[in-house]
């Protein structure tokens, strides 16, 4: 169970979603942290909770970031996911969105 440390921002980005090298489409976050995000995705798409998915962040401006996730929760319309691996930059392009340090 994710249990979250840090408050996650209303910001909109587009991420690629695999699974297994497939991909499954690009979609939009809904909110980001530095442990993970929600995507906001069509009920087409078929990701069940307890997954593990390959996500390949872009941000308005830079490099992309690859990080792995885990779906710990799929509602109605969106997935939550918590990131099995972390990424320095990515938590440095946090802590620039946020206007805070992040560890």
């Amino acid at each position: 169970m994710e249990h979250r440390c840090h408050e996650r921002l209303p910001i909109v980005l587009d991420v690629e979603v695999r699974r297994h090298g497939v991909e499954l489409g690009r979609f939009k976050t809904r909110d980001i942290g530095p442990e993970g995000l929600s995507l906001e995705m069509d009920g087409q798409v078929a990701i069940r909770g307890h997954e593990v998915l390959d996500l390949r962040i872009h941000p308005p401006a830079g490099s992309t970031f690859d990080l792995r996730g885990w779906v710990i929760h799929r509602g109605k319309g969106v997935a939550g996911i918590m990131f099995l691996n972390h990424d320095p930059q990515y938590i440095q392009l946090i802590s620039e969105f946020s206007g805070q340090r992040v560890a």
